[in-house]
Protein backbone atom coordinates (compact mmCIF):
# COMPACT_ATOMS: atom_id res chain seq x y z
CA UNK A 1 0.00 0.00 0.00
CA UNK A 2 2.87 2.37 0.87
CA UNK A 3 4.11 1.72 -2.43
CA UNK A 4 1.23 2.22 -4.63
CA UNK A 5 0.85 5.89 -2.18
CA UNK A 6 4.14 6.67 -3.51
CA UNK A 7 3.61 6.24 -6.71
CA UNK A 8 0.45 8.07 -6.70
CA UNK A 9 1.91 10.74 -5.07
CA UNK A 10 4.91 10.95 -8.07
CA UNK A 11 2.79 10.53 -10.45
CA UNK A 12 0.65 13.42 -8.95
CA UNK A 13 3.61 15.62 -8.45
CA UNK A 14 4.64 15.18 -11.79
CA UNK A 15 1.30 16.16 -13.54
CA UNK A 16 1.45 19.11 -11.47
CA UNK A 17 5.09 20.13 -12.55
CA UNK A 18 3.87 19.76 -16.18
CA UNK A 19 0.81 21.55 -15.88
CA UNK A 20 2.57 24.22 -14.28
CA UNK A 21 5.73 24.22 -17.32
CA UNK A 22 3.29 24.19 -19.66
CA UNK A 23 1.61 27.17 -18.36
CA UNK A 24 4.75 28.85 -18.24
CA UNK A 25 5.60 28.13 -22.05
CA UNK A 26 2.61 29.23 -22.85
CA UNK A 27 2.82 32.86 -21.32
CA UNK A 28 5.90 32.88 -23.85
CA UNK A 29 3.22 32.08 -26.97
CA UNK A 30 0.97 34.77 -25.95
CA UNK A 31 2.46 37.60 -27.01
CA UNK A 32 2.69 35.85 -30.65
CA UNK A 33 -1.44 35.70 -30.59
CA UNK A 34 -1.37 37.60 -33.65
CA UNK A 35 1.34 35.49 -35.98
CA UNK A 36 -0.36 32.74 -33.91
CA UNK A 37 -4.15 33.94 -35.37
CA UNK A 38 -2.88 34.61 -38.96
CA UNK A 39 -1.12 30.98 -39.32
CA UNK A 40 -4.24 29.75 -38.19
CA UNK A 41 -6.45 31.09 -41.03
CA UNK A 42 -3.86 30.82 -43.70
CA UNK A 43 -3.88 27.18 -42.08
CA UNK A 44 -7.34 27.01 -42.33
CA UNK A 45 -7.56 28.25 -45.96
CA UNK A 46 -5.24 25.96 -46.99
CA UNK A 47 -7.28 22.83 -45.59
CA UNK A 48 -10.35 24.27 -47.52
CA UNK A 49 -8.19 24.19 -50.62
CA UNK A 50 -7.17 20.78 -49.98
CA UNK A 51 -10.80 19.55 -49.11
CA UNK A 52 -12.08 21.64 -52.18
CA UNK A 53 -9.54 19.97 -55.13
CA UNK A 54 -10.87 16.28 -54.59
CA UNK A 55 -14.18 17.54 -55.16
CA UNK A 56 -13.39 19.87 -58.27
CA UNK A 57 -11.41 16.75 -59.85
CA UNK A 58 -15.03 14.64 -59.62
CA UNK A 59 -16.62 17.20 -60.88
CA UNK A 60 -14.36 17.43 -64.15
CA UNK A 61 -14.35 14.03 -64.47
CA UNK A 62 -17.49 13.81 -64.24
CA UNK A 63 -18.30 16.71 -67.12
CA UNK A 64 -16.21 15.02 -69.05
CA UNK A 65 -18.03 11.85 -69.33
CA UNK A 66 -21.38 13.63 -69.83
CA UNK A 67 -20.23 15.69 -72.29
CA UNK A 68 -17.01 13.90 -74.04
CA UNK A 69 -15.20 17.31 -74.67
CA UNK A 70 -12.50 19.33 -73.00
CA UNK A 71 -13.62 21.15 -69.74
CA UNK A 72 -14.45 24.60 -70.17
CA UNK A 73 -12.13 27.52 -69.27
CA UNK A 74 -13.79 28.74 -66.30
CA UNK A 75 -13.74 25.89 -64.32
CA UNK A 76 -10.25 25.22 -65.13
CA UNK A 77 -9.32 28.80 -63.63
CA UNK A 78 -11.39 27.62 -60.38
CA UNK A 79 -9.39 24.77 -60.13
CA UNK A 80 -6.16 26.63 -60.58
CA UNK A 81 -7.34 29.34 -58.23
CA UNK A 82 -7.81 26.68 -55.60
CA UNK A 83 -4.50 25.45 -56.20
CA UNK A 84 -3.07 29.17 -55.72
CA UNK A 85 -4.97 29.78 -52.99
CA UNK A 86 -3.75 26.60 -50.90
CA UNK A 87 -0.21 27.29 -52.21
CA UNK A 88 -0.28 31.14 -50.31
CA UNK A 89 -1.76 29.99 -47.84
CA UNK A 90 0.82 27.15 -46.91
CA UNK A 91 3.27 29.92 -47.57
CA UNK A 92 1.79 32.33 -44.88
CA UNK A 93 1.15 29.43 -42.58
CA UNK A 94 4.84 27.96 -42.36
CA UNK A 95 6.04 32.30 -42.08
CA UNK A 96 4.02 32.99 -39.45
CA UNK A 97 4.98 29.52 -37.30
CA UNK A 98 8.15 30.28 -37.94
CA UNK A 99 7.97 33.82 -36.80
CA UNK A 100 6.28 32.73 -33.86
CA UNK A 101 8.66 29.98 -33.03
CA UNK A 102 11.85 32.81 -33.12
CA UNK A 103 9.96 35.21 -31.48
CA UNK A 104 9.38 33.20 -28.42
CA UNK A 105 12.97 31.72 -28.57
CA UNK A 106 14.17 35.15 -28.43
CA UNK A 107 12.62 35.86 -25.39
CA UNK A 108 13.68 32.39 -24.01
CA UNK A 109 17.00 32.57 -24.61
CA UNK A 110 17.17 36.55 -23.27
CA UNK A 111 15.50 35.09 -20.02
CA UNK A 112 17.66 32.32 -19.94
CA UNK A 113 20.74 34.46 -19.98
CA UNK A 114 19.95 36.99 -17.35
CA UNK A 115 19.15 33.98 -15.24
CA UNK A 116 22.98 32.71 -16.03
CA UNK A 117 24.40 35.69 -15.46
CA UNK A 118 22.90 36.22 -12.09
CA UNK A 119 24.19 33.03 -11.21
CA UNK A 120 27.66 32.88 -8.53
CA UNK A 121 30.57 32.14 -9.56
CA UNK A 122 30.43 28.44 -7.80
CA UNK A 123 27.85 27.57 -10.39
CA UNK A 124 30.58 28.30 -13.37
CA UNK A 125 32.76 25.62 -11.76
CA UNK A 126 29.78 23.09 -11.36
CA UNK A 127 28.50 23.73 -15.38
CA UNK A 128 30.85 23.79 -18.78
CA UNK A 129 30.67 27.09 -20.54
CA UNK A 130 30.45 24.47 -23.61
CA UNK A 131 26.94 23.26 -22.12
CA UNK A 132 25.17 26.36 -21.09
CA UNK A 133 26.12 27.59 -24.51
CA UNK A 134 24.04 24.44 -25.94
CA UNK A 135 21.50 25.60 -23.53
CA UNK A 136 21.44 29.11 -25.31
CA UNK A 137 21.74 27.95 -28.80
CA UNK A 138 20.07 24.44 -29.42
CA UNK A 139 17.87 23.69 -26.55
CA UNK A 140 15.73 26.86 -26.29
CA UNK A 141 15.39 26.63 -30.22
CA UNK A 142 14.23 22.80 -29.80
CA UNK A 143 11.61 23.68 -26.77
CA UNK A 144 10.07 27.33 -28.95
CA UNK A 145 9.64 25.05 -32.08
CA UNK A 146 8.17 22.32 -29.56
CA UNK A 147 6.12 24.64 -28.47
CA UNK A 148 4.71 26.27 -31.21
CA UNK A 149 4.72 23.11 -33.37
CA UNK A 150 2.38 21.61 -31.18
CA UNK A 151 -0.28 24.62 -31.59
CA UNK A 152 0.14 24.02 -34.97
CA UNK A 153 -0.70 20.47 -35.39
CA UNK A 154 -3.21 20.48 -32.14
CA UNK A 155 -5.22 23.16 -34.81
CA UNK A 156 -4.16 20.98 -37.91
CA UNK A 157 -5.90 18.28 -36.85
CA UNK A 158 -9.14 19.67 -35.59
CA UNK A 159 -9.24 21.28 -38.75
CA UNK A 160 -8.88 18.44 -41.12
CA UNK A 161 -11.12 16.31 -38.93
CA UNK A 162 -13.89 19.32 -38.31
CA UNK A 163 -13.39 19.83 -42.35
CA UNK A 164 -13.30 16.08 -43.57
CA UNK A 165 -16.49 15.33 -41.59
CA UNK A 166 -18.17 18.36 -42.96
CA UNK A 167 -17.34 17.19 -46.36
CA UNK A 168 -18.53 13.74 -46.04
CA UNK A 169 -21.73 15.07 -44.55
CA UNK A 170 -22.50 17.00 -47.50
CA UNK A 171 -21.78 14.15 -50.15
CA UNK A 172 -23.15 11.33 -48.04
CA UNK A 173 -24.69 12.00 -44.62
CA UNK A 174 -26.08 8.27 -44.04
CA UNK A 175 -22.34 6.95 -44.67
CA UNK A 176 -20.55 9.59 -42.22
CA UNK A 177 -22.88 9.00 -39.46
CA UNK A 178 -21.64 4.66 -39.87
CA UNK A 179 -18.10 6.06 -40.34
CA UNK A 180 -18.31 8.14 -37.17
CA UNK A 181 -20.13 5.35 -35.30
CA UNK A 182 -17.33 2.91 -35.75
CA UNK A 183 -14.82 5.57 -34.48
CA UNK A 184 -14.98 5.13 -30.61
CA UNK A 185 -15.16 1.76 -30.95
CA UNK A 186 -11.72 2.06 -32.84
CA UNK A 187 -10.31 4.65 -30.09
CA UNK A 188 -11.43 2.45 -27.06
CA UNK A 189 -9.92 -0.54 -28.91
CA UNK A 190 -6.70 1.12 -29.18
CA UNK A 191 -6.81 2.23 -25.45
CA UNK A 192 -6.99 -1.03 -23.95
CA UNK A 193 -4.17 -2.47 -26.47
CA UNK A 194 -2.53 0.54 -24.86
CA UNK A 195 -3.21 -0.39 -21.52
CA UNK A 196 -2.37 -4.21 -21.78
CA UNK A 197 1.07 -3.38 -23.54
CA UNK A 198 2.12 -1.05 -20.59
CA UNK A 199 1.47 -3.75 -18.72
CA UNK A 200 3.62 -6.41 -20.89
CA UNK A 201 5.93 -3.37 -20.51
CA UNK A 202 6.41 -3.53 -16.58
Amino acid sequence: DSTVDRTSGGNSKDRKMAAATLKKLLEFVAPEKMSLAAACLAMSITSLSNLAFPKLIGKLIDQMNATKCQPNKRFVLMTLAVLTMGALGSWVRTYFFNLASFSVSRRLRTKLYRSIMAQEMGFFDENRSSDLAALLSEDVQVTASAVTGNLAKLYRYLNSSVGGTAMLLSISPRLTVVSLSIAPVMGMSAMLYGLHARRLAK
